[in-house]
C-alpha cells in the first residue's frame, strides 16, 4: 500500500487582488520523485512556499505524514517533516561543509547524539566526504548546490522540496546534481522538484505536474504529460501571455 507523505487540498493564495494559486490539490507518495514545471508566474514557488510554511494559504490545508501542522509557519512545517532548498543558495560561506549540513538538523536535546551520524550520512550520500572540512565559500557552484541538498536531507524528512536545484549550471553540472538528487530518494520520502530544464526533469521524475496561471493544468507520466498540447501552449505562450 502506498503512503501519502504529503497531501495538499484545495490550496488557494491571493496577494491583494491577484490570485497566485487557485484550488490546487496534490498527493505526494513516499518513494517517488515529482517534477513541477510551468511558465514564469505560474505559481510554482508560491506553492513550495505554502508547503514549507513560508506563505499561509488563503484557503485550503496540508497534511504531512497524515498530520496537519500545528501552524502555517516554516518552523511548524520543518518539525512536521518538510525540508526544502531555494532558488538562491542559502549557505554560510564562512562555515565548513559539515557545519552547514549540521545546521539543517533539529538540534533539540533528543537529536544531539544523532547529529554526527545524520550529518556524515548526508555528506556521504551527496559525495561530499572529501570536502567536509572545507569552507563552503571555496567550493564551485555545483558543489555548493550539493551541500544545500545534503543539508535538506540530513534530518531525514518526509518531504523534500527542491526549488530549481540546477539553475545557473552548465550541462555537466546539471547532470551531476541530477544524479545526486536521484540518489537521495528513499522509500520513506517524497520529493518535489521545480525545474525549468524540462528534458532533464522528465528523465528525473516519476510524475510530472504542470502549473499555469496558478492552476494544475496537467499531471501524469513525464514524457506523455510534457508532450500534451495544453502544456506546449502554456510554455510557448500561444494564445495567452504568462506573467513574470
Amino acid at each position: 500500500m502506498t503512503t501519502a507523505a504529503l497531501i495538499a487540498e484545495k490550496i488557494s493564495v491571493r496577494f491583494g487582488g491577484v490570485r497566485a494559486l487557485n484550488d490546487v490539490s496534490l498527493a505526494l507518495e513516499a518513494g517517488k520523485v515529482y517534477g513541477m514545471i510551468g511558465p514564469n508566474g505560474s505559481g510554482k514557488t508560491t506553492l513550495l512556499n505554502v508547503l514549507s510554511g513560508v506563505v499561509k494559504p488563503t484557503e485550503g490545508h496540508i497534511r504531512i505524514a497524515g498530520e496537519v501542522p500545528r501552524a502555517f509557519t516554516p518552523e511548524a512545517c520543518f518539525h512536521s517533516g518538510i525540508s526544502r532548498t531555494f532558488q538562491l543558495i542559502r549557505l554560510v560561506e564562512q562555515l565548513t561543509v559539515w557545519e552547514n549540513v549540521a545546521a539543517g538538523v533539529d538540534h533539540a536535546a533528543g537529536a544531539r547524539k544523532e547529529l554526527p551520524a545524520l550529518v556524515d550520512g548526508a555528506i556521504e550520500r551527496l559525495g561530499l566526504r572529501q570536502y567536509a572540512k572545507m569552507k563552503v565559500g571555496l567550493l564551485p557552484y555545483g558543489l555548493r548546490r550539493r551541500v544545500e541538498i545534503a543539508r535538506a536531507i540530513a534530518r531525514t524528512p518526509h518531504v523534500l522540496l527542491l526549488d530549481e536545484p540546477m539553475a545557473g549550471m552548465n550541462n555537466d553540472e546539471r547532470k551531476d546534481v541530477a544524479r545526486s538528487v536521484k540518489s537521495v530518494v528513499s522509500k520513506d520520502m517524497a520529493m518535489l522538484v521545480v525545474e525549468h530544464n524540462v528534458p532533464l526533469l522528465v528523465d528525473l521524475c516519476d510524475e510530472l505536474i504542470v502549473l499555469n496561471f496558478g492552476e494544475v493544468i496537467a499531471r501524469g507520466a513525464p514524457n506523455e504529460t510534457a508532450a500534451l498540447d495544453v502544456v506546449r501552449t502554456a510554455y510557448l505562450g500561444e494564445g495567452h501571455a504568462s506573467t513574470a
